[in-house]
């Protein structure tokens, strides 16, 4: 909906959209660890999976990530996460170079706590499928707490001979979409 005023030789126009309340409650995971650096977690919706699958090859080799871990969250729609531990310029960097939607990379640095979240829990019906591992010959440390976590909801296994940062506590979190 578009309002327009005229004021003085001038024009001024205010855009407004409504949308549905947002009334489902869902848990999800964060990608801060407790030393303050940062797993990657990257939401796709409405992309082909082959597309992606490109591109997280393309980021593990542009930034030698290990491996990437696969979910799909709704029909096109997908989560994709890499335990390594990344600095949070290193973090946005990366986000910049992919095509997640813009808004999930900006609103935390704009808004939030500069925390960035996958659901694990069901919304609209739509359970979380492991999809796949796409692996890499990478040795970055990387997150224990996160790698337990999908290992226990996902029943994937734990990754033999990782080099991790040994600390088992993570942020957990639940929010209306």
């Amino acid at each position: 909906m578009l309002f327009r005023l005229r004021l003085f030789n001038r024009e001024i126009a205010i855009n407004a959209a409504t949308r549905p309340m947002r009334k489902t409650l869902v848990q999800a995971y964060t990608n801060r660890c407790h030393d303050g650096r940062y797993v990657l977690c990257l939401d796709y919706d409405r992309q082909p999976c082959e597309w992606i699958i490109e591109e997280l090859r393309r980021l593990q080799l542009d930034f030698q990530l290990s491996d990437f871990w696969l979910f799909e969250s709704s029909p096109e729609s997908y989560h994709a996460v890499c335990l390594d531990k990344l600095f949070y310029r290193e973090l946005i960097d990366i986000m910049r170079c992919t095509t997640i939607d813009e808004r999930y990379t900006t609103v935390p640095t704009k808004y939030g706590k500069k925390v960035w979240s996958l659901r694990y829990s069901q919304k609209n019906g739509s359970s979380i499928r492991f999809v796949g591992r796409l692996r890499s010959n990478s040795t970055r440390e990387q997150s224990l707490a996160h790698s337990i976590l999908l290992q226990k909801l996902y029943n994937i296994p734990m990754t033999e001979g990782i080099v991790t940062d040994n600390q088992i506590k993570m942020c957990l979190s639940t929010y209306k979409t």
